[in-house]
């Protein structure tokens, strides 16, 4: 009754299942492997046999050399050598091909968890922290990638050599075999109860390094507001806390590896005392010989040693089972629907202009929060069309439904390119019909022209000119040390903010798009420049539509019309009265 009852309290909990669904799943994707996989478990099962046949070879050189039987010694020591030497050479080249594989898996791994994070829906995806994704995507898939080549195998050269030396010591010996095999109830019993802690401390120790990977992301990416705030000594009494953690975790485990290993080597120590004193009572009675019990105690310990990391795989599958289960989280969220790329592509090859509108617009976040309800607007082919509000109220959330990250309730944003007759609802596929450039004007590590062409790969110098000429930006990228070949640091480290927004903006205009997405882009721009700028926007593509968030009431001189956000409204107001807002906010 105990029994069952415990094996009914596991199937409550679901970890067995749990385990066993993430262990299909790296099975599933070690059938890329197949070839490889067989091929380092053929050398294996050599390798195992090999060994073998070398400890019967020494049994009758040792009888031979003690006069016990007849034979050639030489030719069975050259037999024993040659054994040995092929063993080594298979095992470096068994080294080898695990080497290759594993790298291989890794690399394959870490492009497909990429290409999921890159292709999955950006809202359920902001939950992950990115120094949380950093830590599945490395430290989770070389877990995997050294178990897909390493967990296979061992289970099937293993099991091989188990019931190999089992049953040649049991040939020899059949009292012996089964002595030798007196520990195996034991550790069966101890590793079921092993399992849970094992992967109670692997995702806990997950967790932690996913933890610590947060921190130093955020830490390292925010350097100079730390030091801005003085907020260095709070920074590293965080990291203390956060080592404490690890550590407190770290030998919990590491007093329970303890116990439970000193436990099973007093297990062993007592069976091969026992296998010993054995083999020492067989050789006393006559009953085999020296070379025999030699064989007895290499066999028994083979044995022994072969249960042992049959066993020892139950921890190292428990452990990439929870390495799984983090990827398979990423894995299995939604991803984005690409529809009408034909359509798509129609537009951006016609160089038409496109309209975009919403008539009932809704949108709720996942946890509830109400952005908009029954909101309409309208931003003609060629207009440029202003949207303000407070803070908070759903101005980047808007532009974020234009570009299909996040999805409406209700009535979809709808894009029109009348010259073509096409009417498509935004989605991920509609994007390549904008040209964004957000509040935080991101640059990447790299040079200028890196940067630029993000938007149009195949941009020449002559295009790249034009755009920073029309962003405002070709004067101080001219006087850059190496003009649009300069490299800019993390963020554009090395530019005022004014300078990142006008590089930003040359992308978005190096991109073609017909709709150009601007949020909050000319913030740290003067009154002239960012006039003459925004200008030079609508003047290099006719036919553009341009929607613009600001708070800045300066923007409003060039927009035809504008859009307050307030209160999950959207309301169309007159520029007079826009400005009078925008002042009063």
């Amino acid at each position: 009754m105990p029994m069952i009852k415990r094996l009914i309290e596991k199937i409550k909990d679901k970890t067995a299942f749990q385990i066993i669904e993430e262990l299909k799943w790296i099975g599933a994707y070690s059938r890329r492997y197949i070839w490889a996989i067989c091929w380092y478990i053929f050398l294996g099962i050599v390798t195992t046999l090999i060994g073998l046949a070398a400890g019967i070879v020494s049994k009758d050189i040792i009888d031979i050399v003690t006069g016990q039987r007849t034979g050639h010694v030489v030719q069975a020591a050259i037999i024993y050598v040659v054994m040995n030497v092929t063993t080594i050479v298979l095992g470096g080249l068994s080294s080898r091909i695990s080497a290759k594989v594993q790298l291989r898996v890794s690399q394959d791994l870490r492009a497909d968890i990429f290409s999921r994070i890159m292709q999955a829906e950006w809202e359920p995806l902001s939950e992950y922290h990115s120094g949380d994704l950093l830590t599945r995507s490395a430290r989770d898939t070389d877990t995997i990638a050294g178990n897909v080549i390493g967990w296979i195998p061992s289970l099937v050269v293993n099991f091989l050599k188990f019931t190999g030396t089992f049953l040649v010591l049991f040939w020899f010996d059949s009292t012996l075999a089964l002595l030798a095999l007196a520990s195996a109830p034991i550790t069966l019993f101890l590793s079921s109860f092993l399992i849970k802690r094992i992967r109670k401390h692997s995702k806990e120790m997950r967790n932690i390094a996913s933890e610590t990977s947060v921190f130093h992301t955020e830490a390292f990416r925010n350097i100079r507001f730390i030091k801005a705030y003085h907020a260095i000594d709070t920074y590293s009494d965080k990291l203390k806390d956060l080592q404490e953690k690890q550590k407190e975790a770290t030998l919990e485990y590491n007093k329970f590896s303890i116990f439970t290993s000193t436990f099973l080597s007093f297990v062993g120590m007592v069976v091969g005392g026992v296998c010993f004193l054995w083999s020492a009572y067989r050789l006393w009675g006559n009953h085999i010989t020296f070379g025999e019990m030699m064989l007895f105690l290499q066999l028994s310990g083979s044995l022994a040693g072969a249960f042992g990391a049959l066993v020892s795989l139950i921890p190292n599958a428990v452990t990439a089972a929870t390495a799984a289960g983090r990827i398979m989280e990423i894995t299995q969220l939604p991803t984005e629907k690409q529809t009408h790329q034909t359509e798509v592509q129609s537009i951006l090859q016609s160089g038409c202009g496109v309209r975009v509108q919403a008539e009932n617009m809704s949108f709720s976040y996942k946890d509830g929060k109400e952005v908009f309800k029954n909101c309409a607007f309208r931003a003609d082919t060629g207009e440029c069309v202003a949207f303000i509000g407070p803070s908070g109220g759903g101005k980047t959330t808007l532009l974020r439904l234009m570009l299909g990250l996040l999805s409406s309730d209700k009535e979809n944003i709808s894009l029109c390119c009348d010259n073509l007759n096409i009417e498509l609802d935004v989605s991920p596929s509609t994007r390549s019909l904008f040209a964004y450039v957000p509040q935080d004007n991101t640059l990447f590590s790299g040079t200028v022209a890196e940067n630029l062409r993000l938007t149009n790969p195949n941009a020449t110098e002559e295009m790249m000119e034009e755009a920073l000429k029309n962003a405002c930006a070709y004067e101080f990228v001219s006087a850059l040390p190496n003009g649009v070949h300069t490299r800019v640091g993390e963020n554009g480290s090395r530019l005022s903010k004014g300078q990142i927004q006008r590089l930003a903006l040359a992308r978005a205009i190096l991109s073609d798009a017909p709709i150009l997405l601007l949020d909050e882009a000319t913030s740290a721009l003067d009154v002239r420049t960012e006039r003459k700028l925004l200008e030079n926007i609508m003047e290099c593509r006719k036919g553009r539509t341009c929607i613009i968030t600001t708070h800045k009431s300066s923007v409003l001189a060039i927009c035809q019309k504008a859009y307050l956000i307030k209160d999950r409204n959207i309301t169309f107001i007159e520029k007079e009265q826009a400005e009078q807002i925008m002042k009063n906010m």
